[in-house]
């Protein structure tokens, strides 16, 4: 049996969608037939659901011919009941949005939305990295650090639904302020335009177009004061990843999204940090590991959020 979905991916810098077909006894095999993708429009309610059905509509047709429904991912904490995105903190104005009532009005499909990290985490669990493991963690550390924790293949979302905003533990209480407007988040420290800031702020004669992922071609140029930069970055998500292996005690950990590309060195770092801050005698037997399923994770999240909800 064979199911075609479309899959949404709404991130802080560019929507993709993507035209998934999965076959087989559930999770089964998926295959990712074409994605397309913008950058993300940010004027406005009527200008972002133009967006969506013209990038949808560009997939399938006007009609959506053979797709069963549609899956969305969203970057912010959700009415997940109504498919309402709450708040997108990367996303100035994006407030109260009823993506998913808007899209079944508009294309007559069934439609889920979740979380974007939330669905990137199903997709690794169910496809990627955390494939046959029982309790699935993921990371997603770009724009923002985003979280889900996944168990025998559901999502863990709490009891208001809005469960592992991890971006948001914090690592110091006195610390840098976030977006969120708390101080000492993870994301204030590690995500990439927060990288970019803090190196800006040590070194001014860096590059303004900075970014997290010239940081580590820089480092791996030879650029020792860059290279023991990303070190020390590595070593807050460590002492981070120590948290939550104290709370959640997962199978695995897997780190997604740009800042995650930096590379084995960067892995290595933060598994020796994790058994120094971890209370759990055999942290160091977690592993972490990159997401396997690429920059297409989102879209396939969105369709595991489908196929699961």
């Amino acid at each position: 049996m064979k199911k075609t979905i479309i899959g949404v991916d709404i991130g802080g810098t560019k929507v993709m969608t993507g035209l998934i077909q999965v076959s087989g006894i559930f999770p089964g095999q998926v295959r990712l037939l074409r994605t397309i993708e913008e950058p993300t429009q940010t004027q406005g309610h009527e200008t972002v659901k133009a967006q969506l059905a013209r990038l949808i509509e560009g997939l399938a047709g006007p009609k959506l011919a053979g797709v069963q429904g549609i899956g969305v991912g969203v970057p912010g904490p959700l009415d997940r009941e109504k498919g309402c995105l709450l708040k997108a903190p990367n996303l100035p104005g994006w407030e109260r949005l009823p993506i998913g009532a808007w899209l079944e009005r508009r294309f007559k499909r069934p439609v889920a939305v979740e979380n974007d990290a939330n669905a990137a985490a199903l997709s690794e669990a169910l496809w990627g990295a955390g494939r046959n493991k029982r309790f699935v963690f993921y990371a997603t550390i770009s724009t923002g650090i985003g979280t889900g924790f996944v168990i025998d293949k559901k999502l863990f979302t709490g009891y208001t639904g809005l469960a592992l905003e991890g971006g948001h533990l914090t690592i110091d209480f006195n610390g840098r302020l976030c977006k969120c407007g708390q101080r000492g988040c993870i994301e204030a420290y590690a995500s990439g335009p927060s990288m970019v800031r803090r190196a800006l702020e040590t070194w001014p004669s860096l590059p303004k177009n900075l970014d997290a992922a010239m940081i580590g071609i820089r480092a791996r140029s030879g650029d020792r004061r860059l290279q023991t930069f990303i070190d020390e970055t590595a070593r807050y998500i460590g002492l981070w990843l120590a948290n939550i292996v104290n709370m959640l005690d997962p199978d695995i950990m897997i780190l997604g999204g740009g800042v995650a590309n930096l590379g084995r060195p960067f892995f290595d770092v933060i598994r020796r940090t994790i058994p120094r801050h971890s209370i759990n005698p055999q942290a160091s037997r977690i592993p972490v590991a990159p997401a396997k399923l690429g920059r297409e994770t989102g879209v396939l999240g969105a369709a595991a959020a489908y196929l699961t909800n």
